[in-house]
């Protein structure tokens, strides 16, 4: 038999809990009282101690929580803080060590406290029922008629347990960790209906997660695969909301299906653009910075191929370049276009990018781009603030408008999902 720690509420009436402790015969005891029913943790002792079991209750722990209010559920919820800590150390002491919250006696704000706070805990629940009752089946068991009625945590076994912190992290743009929670959960979810949902949610997380990493093709197996299992997410989500969140989750596939291998596009710019804004959002500007800066490089490889027909800017003719430009070829007469290379280029061409390039003093040392290329992730030290990742974004914006490039105005949205009391999801908008 396991090695039982009972945490149990107590009320006026001592038969449930002494039912309770026979049938779990606990290695250690936490009886949850208020000062009223304090007085019958003695009766029940006495009880179960005088019955003819082999299960004694002086040979083991126990103590008295006690709460101030069993009226309350606030305080109740405030009395219980530190019984977390003492069922983990309890469970994490050998593989037989288990928790068992038995709510049937007390208060019903005690009672629901304690389940409330229990809802993440691995544990079982256990409520003392009864074959009879007084008063027509309507009253109070009777004595000697006792049922214990118990499941695991109902959080864990239907996966419900780490649900609001997949939601959590996939508003915060974090659908890798999202996915990995999911696997978790799917292990732990014994019913073959809340593994396939869980599953569909996993398949969401994952081609998300793989558009964020321009993994454009795995973005659209996995939305494949969710597509496919629709269904099943929309039993635990909503049919009327559905109804909104699909085609949103439609453009994104759709949007990522544009992409073509290896070239430079318009919509890949915009993807690269707010794909840096996301991070931006998250604070993360060093890594915004990196995609800013490879979107104004990547821009400018998009003019050079449309324009001037050079779609190599690390292989050019040195008799395509500008005289002005300075520049020394190998030993095959090729010359390499880095990124300031390229819009002085664009800008000895007269072409309206390299134009407005040098507008927005993006060109020399101290500019934007020099910036960045002093920081952690490229060749020096220096901190990426707020304010020049910002600063960063508006130059790049307007480099991109003056190619009649809006990305604010084209790329998906990502959705937002909240799950609320009833574990649907909401679908809002960033």
């Amino acid at each position: 038999m396991a090695n039982n720690l009972l945490i149990a509420t107590v009320g006026g009436s001592p038969e449930p809990v002494i039912a309770s402790l026979l049938n779990w015969k606990p290695k250690k005891i936490i009886f949850i009282v208020s000062k009223d029913s304090e007085a019958s943790v003695t009766a029940i002792i006495e009880r179960v101690n005088s019955n003819e079991s082999n299960f004694t209750i002086e040979l083991h722990d126990k103590e008295h929580l006690m709460v101030e209010d069993p009226q309350n559920m606030e305080k109740c919820l405030e009395n219980l803080v530190g019984l977390e800590t003492k069922s983990a150390d309890w469970n994490n002491t050998g593989e037989d060590y288990e928790t068992i919250i038995d709510f049937t006696g007390g208060t019903k704000c005690m009672s629901a406290s304690l389940v409330l706070f229990a809802q993440n805990w691995n544990c079982n629940f256990s409520y003392v029922g009864g074959l009879q009752r007084s008063k027509d089946s309507i009253g109070v068991v009777l004595d000697g008629k006792e049922q214990i009625i118990h499941n695991p945590n109902p959080w864990i076994y239907l996966g419900y347990q780490e649900l609001e912190k997949i939601g959590s992290l996939f508003n915060a743009g974090y659908f890798q960790s999202a996915s990995s929670l999911l696997s978790d959960s799917i292990v732990k979810s014994h019913r073959k209906h809340r593994k396939n949902q869980l599953v569909s949610l996993r398949y969401l997380c994952n081609a998300l997660g793989a558009w964020d990493a321009f993994d454009h093709k795995l973005a659209n197996e996995e939305f494949k695969n969710f597509f496919d299992r629709q269904n099943d997410f929309i039993s635990i989500y909503d049919t009327n909301r559905w109804k909104e969140l699909q085609p949103k989750l439609q453009k994104i596939y759709d949007w990522t299906n544009s992409f073509s291998k290896n070239e430079i596009s318009r919509p890949l710019l915009s993807d690269l653009y707010m794909n840096g804004n996301r991070r931006q959002k998250e604070s993360r500007f060093i890594d915004a910075v990196g995609r800013y800066y490879r979107c104004t490089e990547a821009l400018a490889q998009y003019v050079l191929s449309e324009r001037f027909k050079i779609k190599n800017t690390g292989k050019v003719d040195i008799n395509l370049i500008p005289p002005e430009m300075t520049l020394t070829p190998d030993e095959d007469g090729f010359v390499k276009l880095a990124l300031q290379e390229s819009y002085k280029f664009l800008l000895l061409k007269n072409d309206r990018l390299g134009t407005v390039f040098k507008e927005l003093k993006m060109a020399g040392r101290e500019s934007i781009l020099d910036i960045r290329n002093r920081c952690f992730l490229a060749h020096g030290f220096e901190i990426i603030r707020k304010e020049t990742s910002e600063d960063f974004q508006s130059k790049l914006l307007k480099l991109l408008q003056s190619e009649n490039i809006d990305p604010e105005k084209v790329i998906p949205t990502i959705p937002n999902l909240i799950f609320n009391e009833n574990h649907h999801a909401i679908a809002q908008r960033f």
